[in-house]
């Protein structure tokens, strides 16, 4: 299996096969030295997917079994998927509004 990462310099995307690993490359894009990583880094899973208890494998919100596995999903592991993305996009909005917010009463102070 090929690692696939980006280049920290310019985040050209590269592969390289695993023989690569631990050494050092010169990036086509920007022709900086980088070091080839280990392992490929994972893909973060979108909001509207949750991993499989038994496999890890992501599942659509929607999905009633695991279409790798075929473990059963309860409606409370989709819900409590769900909150968690919900909770994690709250603090998000929060900060945002409370900037706006501070904005609006800086400008009424002119």
């Amino acid at each position: 299996m090929d690692i696939k990462f980006k280049c920290p310099c310019c985040y050209h995307p590269l592969i390289v096969s695993n023989e690569g690993a631990g050494q050092s490359i010169k990036c086509p894009k920007c022709d900086n030295t980088i070091v080839v990583p280990k392992r490929s880094d994972p893909e973060p899973i979108p909001a509207s997917l949750f991993k499989c208890p038994d496999c890890s494998s992501p599942i659509s919100l929607k999905a009633i079994s695991c279409p790798k596995c075929g473990c059963p999903i309860s409606l409370g592991q989709q819900d409590a998927s769900a909150k968690k993305n919900i909770d994690g996009n709250f603090g998000l909005i929060f900060v945002v509004m409370v900037a706006i917010l501070i904005v609006i009463l800086f400008r009424g102070c002119r």
